[in-house]
Parts: C-alpha cells; structure tokens; sequence
C-alpha cells in the first residue's frame, strides 16, 4: 500500500537520519517548489545537501533536481531573511507528536522552524523564544491557544510516549471486548504506532488472534517481551535503508493515446 503522510514513527526516523547528514550545515538558500512544498539547500566546504519540507505529508533529504518557482513567495523570502548563512544546530520530534524542529543559529541570534505533519499540516518560523515571526497558515488549537503571527508557539503541548509495562497491557487486555482483534485492541491504546504493533505481533505470532482466544497464561509474556522489543525499535530507529518511489500510471485520453501521469 502507498503511504500518503508520515506516521510518528516515520517521523523518528527521519529526524535520526537528518541529524547523521545535515547538522553542522548551514542555509546556502530556500526555494519554494509550491505553496506547501519547499527546498533547504544546506552546505559547508566539502559537502552539500538537500532538505525537502512538505506541509503535512513529509520531510527527507534529497538527491533529485526539482524545478523550483522562478520567483519566489513572501514566505520564501522571509525564511531566506532569517535563516539563510545560518547553521543547522539540531533538530528534534516533539515527544510522539508528528512535529520536528529546526534549530539554526546560536542564542540569543537562534530560529527555530517547525514543520506540523498532521490534519493540514504548517511551516511556521519562530524567534529563539519561540515567538512566532511568519508561518503558512493561522489556526486554533482550543480557545486558549492561537497559532498566529506574534503569539508563542505552544510547546506545551507535546505528547509524550506512555512506556509499556505488566500492568498496564493487563488492564488493557482485559478490558476488551471478545470479538474484537488483538492488533485493534493494542493500536487503539498504544503509543508506539501500528507499524510498530503489526511487528511485534508477527514477532510472537499473534498477528491474527482474536481476544476471545487469547490465553494469558499462554500469549502474555510473549506479547510482552515483544512490544519492549518494538518499543526498542522505535527509540533507536531501524539500520535499513529506506527509499522513495515515484511510480507512473497510464491514462487514456480520448484520442485513445496512453499518455503516463507520475
């Protein structure tokens, strides 16, 4: 199946390896690809990389040649105003939340870019006290709290992962219903993802078992031991490589010539 956004652990992974290949980096130039998409060229002396940030859907570095607006948006130029020499001196997830922070530049001369990867997603730039200088676009997180240009970016807000322990998945288990699946019982109530779920259930065998055939004495410390291990995974970040594909489909037009659409 293709994945169309970034779930939180896609996320840990990307800011791992972000962190291998860009920190030290500084802003040579930003480019805005579209109105949600856009391109950091970060570089030192012997080496040069390219960070695409997409609005809600996704971050990565990136070897392949965009084409890039010829003039640039206001929003471009005000992150080129800020950040543009700058150098890359972290980056970080917000706990479990699909939201990553950029760092550039030292204190009291620091910025901060956060980039929200869930519902519509934003880019906002904000000040070393985390004042909010521009952003893509304005909204509410409750009554209380307005993401807005001159407000405080609430990073109060961040959700952080509830550990697994013998009682808590005890209590969990046991108050599921019969009829419903294992992989939906621990999905709805753990942290670590279902990605992270689906493999510690292939792990310990149980990817199809139902609740009502669940035995404790039989498949709890199994289960047990096998959501630390994916609770280990998801801290430390999978050694494979990943990749990204673009495929093609074929549309016929009316002229019944088959013309290919990325």
């Amino acid at each position: 199946m293709v994945k169309s956004r970034f779930t939180s652990f896609d996320v840990s992974v990307a800011v791992k390896q972000i962190q291998d290949k860009c920190l030290g980096l500084r802003v040579a130039n930003l480019y805005d690809l579209n109105t949600k998409t856009y391109l950091l060229k970060l570089a030192k002396p012997d080496h040069k990389c390219f960070l695409l940030l997409e609005s809600a859907i996704r971050i990565h570095t990136t070897k392949f040649e965009r084409e890039k607006n010829d003039v640039p948006s206001v929003f471009t130029l005000k992150l080129r105003k800020h950040l543009r020499t700058k150098r890359l001196e972290s980056v970080r997830q917000y706990g479990i939340d699909r939201v990553i922070d950029f760092t550039f530049g030292q204190h009291p001369a620091d910025y901060h870019l956060i980039v929200e990867l869930y519902a519509s997603g934003n880019i906002i730039l904000t000040d070393g006290d985390y004042k909010i200088l521009t952003l893509l676009r304005t909204h509410r997180y409750d009554e209380q709290t307005l993401v807005a240009t001159n407000q405080i970016y609430p990073t109060h807000n961040i959700k952080h992962m509830k550990r697994i322990d013998n009682d808590m998945l005890k209590d969990i288990l046991s108050k599921a219903a019969e009829t419903d699946l294992l992989k939906a019982v621990l999905n709805k109530n753990l942290d670590v993802g279902p990605m992270i779920v689906e493999h510690c259930l292939l792990l310990c065998g149980q990817e199809q078992l139902k609740m009502k055939d669940f035995v404790f004495e039989k498949h709890f410390d199994s289960l047990f031991n096998a959501l630390k291990q994916g609770e280990a995974v998801y801290d430390s970040g999978p050694n494979q490589k990943g990749y990204i594909v673009l495929g093609t489909k074929k549309v016929v037009q009316k002229d019944n010539k088959v013309q290919p659409q990325p």
